[in-house]
């Protein structure tokens, strides 16, 4: 998470992707190649980001405009606001209640 200024409280609050992204652990790995030079591969532990999503997934969406648009301040820096991420929660929430109060499945 990054607070563009920590003494005040109604500064914006910006993610990274790395953030808001969910990944599964995956397990450490040695591979050898022809040549005979080894590869070690470390475990990474699982990650539980903001949303139940993967990182492909959140940019596949914000393609197809299912996701909030990042901001890029930069080049190479892609950010999502927070506001904007809340918000997206919420209207999932509020269109799965009135699914599920019309007899949605």
């Amino acid at each position: 998470m990054i607070d563009t200024d920590s003494s005040n409280t109604s500064s914006p609050i910006y993610y990274r992707l790395s953030e808001l992204a969910t990944a599964p652990a995956s397990p450490a790995r040695v591979y050898v190649e022809r040549n005979g030079y080894i590869r070690k591969i470390n475990a990474k532990p699982a990650h539980k980001g903001i949303v139940p999503l993967g990182a492909s997934t959140i940019l596949k969406w914000t393609k197809l405009g299912k996701f909030p648009k990042p901001v890029k301040p930069f080049p190479g820096v892609t950010l999502w606001r927070d506001v904007d991420i809340q918000a997206w929660l919420v209207s999932l929430n509020k269109a799965s209640n009135d699914e599920n109060e019309n007899g949605g499945v």
